[in-house]
């Protein structure tokens, strides 16, 4: 498994849109602490047969079964699996956003141990993408994070915004997107991987509109915003840690 951050904004350094509710704010009657300290979240698991819960947030994790069960997980980033567990597996999970329903007709339980603090070495936490290795992502197999308010999709996939080093970034924007006015405090360069882009400038510059295959450069402190009629996919390299202040 590859390192991944948890996704953070990619035009704008704080997220587009609210991170993904806790379970047991989202999911109070399914789920239960058992343990909680500084390092771990120990939480005991109930999905009774036919039922669903929506969209929240783990970090990385160890799930271990307590009931032959068979769940339906769906990611923020659209990707779906079935899980079918025995009793006594236990399995590494990355930290993500998902909705879970259970397909079968038992009770699903598990216990979820929530990791804190990652340890040395843990993959898919909150440590930036290793570089300097072979990294291939496809895009089934990119971790996105879905903005509740604005609809982008982001994800990582080198480095991270909030470290010293080189990162990469995709940016998904649906269609009729139009971002807050920001600026950064360092220089980003954009490639515009599908669709059109349009970037306004506070300026008075005139706008410009990307299509696919366009690169561009923002110096640090540009203030702009950006728009999208039909989409667009962006892919962003900087360096961080890297700063974004809406204007």
């Amino acid at each position: 498994m590859s390192l991944r951050p948890l996704v953070t904004a990619l035009l704008l350094a704080a997220p587009l849109g609210g991170a993904a509710p806790d379970p047991l704010s989202e999911s109070p009657k399914n789920y239960r602490v058992v343990l909680e300290n500084e390092s771990v979240r120990v939480l005991e698991h109930f999905a009774p047969a036919g039922a669903s819960e929506p969209r929240h947030h783990h970090p990385c994790r160890v799930v271990y079964s307590l009931a032959a069960y068979r769940l339906r997980i769906e990611r923020g980033d659209g990707v779906t699996n079935q899980d079918d567990r025995t009793p006594r597996t236990a399995w590494w999970r990355p930290a993500e956003d998902h909705s879970v329903t259970n397909l079968g007709t038992t009770t699903a339980k598990e216990l979820i141990v929530e990791l804190k603090q990652p340890p040395a070495g843990a993959t898919d936490c909150d440590e930036p993408l290793p570089i300097g290795e072979v990294v291939a992502l496809t895009p089934s197999t990119m971790r996105w994070e879905l903005d509740k308010e604005g609809g982008a999709a982001r994800a990582t996939l080198v480095g991270s915004v909030n470290r010293p080093g080189p990162f990469v970034q995709r940016l998904r924007l649906p269609k009729g997107y139009r971002g807050p006015r920001h600026a950064h405090d360092q220089a980003l360069t954009a490639t515009v991987v599908s669709g059109e882009l349009r970037v306004g400038f506070a300026d008075g510059r005139k706008p410009l509109v990307l299509p696919a295959g366009s690169y561009l450069t923002l110096p640090a402190g540009v203030v702009h915003d950006e728009a999208s009629d039909g989409g667009a996919e962006l892919e962003l390299r900087g360096f961080g840690p890297f700063a974004t202040t809406k204007r």
